[in-house]
């Protein structure tokens, strides 16, 4: 969460969470894991949790399917670092 305004607009992380669960309980999938950053920083790939995810999707036993997040400016507040890791999760399957 960056602000007080979107803690207001239900984007705190624990809105953003409940978002994300009801959406995978929809669909019938399971939560194994969730990366959440306690901390705001400069950019996509400063975020330590941010850097778990990714390093987790590149092994060959990956303990997930799929990323979710609860809005497109969650996973990526840039576009060129949202095209990078997107096709870096795909190439991952």
């Amino acid at each position: 969460m960056s602000s007080d305004r979107q803690a207001e607009k239900e984007l705190s992380i624990p809105a953003q969470l409940k978002a994300i669960q009801q959406y995978c309980l929809d669909k019938g999938w399971i939560i194994v894991n969730e990366f959440i950053e306690k901390e705001k920083l400069a950019k996509t790939d400063d975020y330590p949790e941010f850097r778990k995810m990714i390093a987790l999707a590149k092994r060959s036993n990956r303990p997930f399917d799929a990323v979710v997040a609860q809005k497109f400016d969650r996973f990526s507040r840039k576009r060129d670092d949202h095209v990078i890791y997107k096709a870096l999760l795909n190439q991952c399957g």
